[in-house]
């Protein structure tokens, strides 16, 4: 008779509100819609358990470290930048064990954990929560993976630190190089963002997607600078947002509800202009 093999734990952190306030909605949603209907396939590997969902007598704080500590995967929830849940997601990177972040669209995710990978989600629509569910078991599954290397400003400065402690006269000036770039995707991060919706209560006609990539020789701090300049001048009345992918960018806009056609004609036709951009589509 052979041994099953014990269940691991995978330990939910985040947002959570008191009970029927909308941050508890989003937070059971996420859970109930999302986290635990993909675990479903991984059944009975994992259990799942939220932060306040913890049977375990004693200190509430004792017991939500030693989860965070001890188990073998952690979702952390960064949504409406919950100041609990950063301080958690930090003790998780301290003992670089796997972690998947996840936030809700629209949530701008700090600097420091910006370049590491993240699922957005939204439950809005039976299409964004089939999209929220595969972005969460594509990263599960890379998770959970043999040989997993994991990633965060953590191990990012650890490495660091001893490659520097041995590094030649060349390597140090790669890394001062590297320190450069770093400086300026921080001040690119701390550049004016974009204007709040002005049609949250009055309804947009529709989102406008548009992905491109960089030439090598333009940096993308560089890129946002000009291009939040240009759409500051000419969408007064949109919504936007521009984020950096591996290769470029992708820029998602709320188009206003007189002249929509025309406003993503004039971001194209400056896009398609701009000699720093050397691939251009339209985004789903």
């Amino acid at each position: 008779m052979t041994r099953e093999s014990p269940r691991q734990t995978c330990f939910v952190v985040g947002p959570i509100g008191p009970s029927a306030s909308e941050i508890r909605k989003h937070a059971d949603w996420l859970l109930h819609e999302i986290i635990e209907h993909v675990f479903r396939e991984f059944e009975p590997k994992f259990h799942v358990v939220r932060a306040d969902k913890m049977s375990e007598p004693g200190l509430i704080t004792s017991q939500l470290i030693n989860h965070l500590v001890d188990s073998d995967l952690v979702i952390a929830d960064m949504s409406f930048m919950n100041p609990n849940a950063f301080y958690e997601i930090g003790i998780r990177h301290m003992v670089q064990k796997p972690i998947i972040h996840l936030y809700h669209y629209g949530t701008e995710i700090p600097f420091d954990v910006k370049l590491y990978r993240a699922v957005e989600f939204s439950y809005s629509t039976p299409d964004e929560l089939k999209a929220a569910r595969a972005g969460l078991k594509e990263a599960l599954v890379a998770a959970t993976a043999q040989g997993y290397v994991v990633e965060n400003p953590v191990t990012a400065a650890r490495g660091k630190m001893k490659l520097e402690q041995h590094a030649t006269p060349e390597t140090k000036l790669i890394w001062d190089r590297l320190d450069r770039i770093d400086s300026q995707l921080q001040a690119m991060a701390k550049l004016p963002g974009p204007r709040s919706n002005p049609y949250d209560s009055m309804g947009l006609v529709r989102n406008f997607a548009i992905e491109g990539n960089l030439k090598g020789t333009m940096p993308f701090s560089e890129f946002a600078r000009v291009l939040h300049g240009f759409l500051n001048e000419i969408c007064e009345d949109s919504f936007y947002k521009l984020a950096q992918t591996m290769d470029g960018f992708r820029l998602e806009i709320s188009l206003p509800k007189e002249n929509p056609e025309k406003v993503a004609q004039m971001i194209t036709s400056y896009l398609q202009a701009f000699e720093g951009i050397s691939y251009l589509r339209v985004a789903t």
